[in-house]
């Protein structure tokens, strides 16, 4: 939906009510918030939105908000030849803001001949009576989306803490903050780990006031991967998320995950993956999940080729260079790695997994002196507290240093480093794999599928 004058954010935060509520409908698949926002304001045909997304509808529309007036405007579109299926026009007081959004689920559900059994429990859920709560949910959730810089996941902190202020019985606004904090935790900065520890206490307030928000589900499992490395409630959050709601793409994204690392179902990891792509293909995340799974089950080929497909449609899509770089290493070409990795910094910053790969890069081609000089930056932000360790443990890996690499795996466990689980597959650590110290450490972390026999 497009806005006019200054309230995108509330036009925004429209449309993923929408897609939220939409969510909830058995038998309905709807994409996810990520690529359906990348056709906003292009006026695109709906024949190619269509193809791109894999849908065969398209709702779009239009919302004005002057004071305590709004005008919306929302119709349903067939993409096989455009055809209008049907539109609707509403000038409404603000505060039937969420009824609208109800007509326009239930109208949408009606037109593709879905029935619902009860439709008030599918589509109505618990929400705030606090209009001021409300907008100020909306305004959070646009920054919640823009995964980086780290002063946006800060600032939908700040506003979800506004809404909660107003309304404290406001599930959705503690969802979101839960997953704004476990996004800030991404940072790695030395209140990652806080910040996780946060996310958690205020995802299980969410869950004792709306048990089926999958959003809260999903962080709880995230941080069951990546802080706890607790296979079995990993897994019961994961399927739960997903049984409240079968269209949340992140949920199956982190099922995928789950399944490769901590079970090592590699198609049944794919499938889960594949899921998650369908229902947010121009996600990048998403979009990288199936990869992983041709990395861990050692078809490098088919992987580099995914990100080089990627870069050629997308030139400055800054993780495919990433995921290039990574490709060209893994088959044995870090000259082109080196390219790879340098163009991703130039375009994505000096991140410390590019920075990780990068230093490995130099090693292989002989540049000793460059790696160390990466280690030593990693380094650094791990003496300030970044929990990144493992990062420094690939490092050491690539030099030949095995008992530098093994003591920076262990300061990962005992940091709660997030990207610890994804060594069980790395073949950096090839060297060391049948070492002790090695097993042990996977087998702490419930990764002892990945134990060479």
């Amino acid at each position: 939906m497009s806005a006019e004058g200054d309230q995108e954010y509330f036009s925004d935060g429209m449309s993923e009510e929408l897609i939220d509520a939409l969510t909830r409908v058995p038998g309905l698949r709807v994409t996810a918030r990520t690529s359906s926002f990348q056709f906003k304001g292009a006026h695109p045909d709906v024949r190619d939105v269509g193809r791109a997304l894999g849908v065969s509808h398209v709702l779009e529309g239009s919302v004005r908000k002057s004071g305590d007036r709004l005008r919306i405007t929302a119709q349903l579109i067939d993409t096989s030849d455009g055809y209008h299926l049907w539109s609707e026009h509403y000038d409404r007081e603000l505060d039937d803001v969420f009824q609208i959004q109800d007509d326009i689920a239930g109208s949408i559900a009606r037109e593709l001949m879905i029935r619902l059994a009860d439709p008030t429990a599918v589509l109505e859920r618990p929400r705030t009576e606090n209009l001021e709560a409300y907008d100020y949910y909306l305004r959070a959730r646009v920054c919640l989306a823009e995964l980086t810089p780290e002063s946006w996941a800060r600032r939908a902190i700040e506003l979800f803490e506004k809404a909660i202020e107003l309304d404290p019985t406001y599930a959705a606004a503690h969802s979101g903050l839960a997953a704004a904090y476990e996004q800030l935790s991404r940072f790695a900065g030395p209140e990652a780990r806080e910040a996780m520890a946060t996310a958690r206490e205020i995802a299980q307030r969410a869950l004792d006031l709306d048990a089926t928000l999958s959003e809260a589900h999903t962080v709880l499992s995230i941080l069951a991967i990546s802080l706890d490395w607790d296979r079995e409630a990993a897994r019961q959050r994961l399927e739960q998320a997903i049984r409240v709601n079968p269209n949340d793409a992140r949920a199956w994204a982190w099922y995928a995950v789950f399944l490769l690392y901590f079970e090592k179902q590699f198609e049944e990891a794919l499938g889960s993956a594949q899921r998650a792509r369908e229902l947010d293909p121009l996600d990048w995340a998403a979009r990288q999940q199936p990869w992983w799974v041709l990395w861990a089950r050692g078809d490098y080929e088919s992987y580099l080729q995914e990100a080089l497909d990627v870069i050629s449609r997308e030139p400055g899509f800054v993780h495919a260079h990433y995921w290039a770089g990574t490709g060209y290493l893994l088959t044995g070409r870090p000259k082109d790695a080196i390219a790879e990795l340098d163009r991703a910094i130039e375009l994505g910053g000096r991140a410390h997994w590019y920075l990780s790969y990068l230093a490995v890069a130099h090693a292989r081609v002989g540049n000793l002196s460059k790696a160390r000089e990466i280690l030593a930056e990693i380094e650094g932000r791990v003496e300030a507290g970044a929990a990144i360790s493992s990062w420094r443990a690939r490092i050491h890996a690539a030099l030949g240093e095995r008992e530098e690499a093994l003591d920076a795996l262990e300061r990962a466990y005992e940091e709660h480093d997030r990207s610890l689980f994804h060594v069980s597959s790395d073949t950096l650590f090839d060297e060391v794999r049948s070492d002790p110290r090695f097993i042990g450490l996977l087998c702490k972390m419930g990764l002892e599928r990945w134990v060479s026999e």
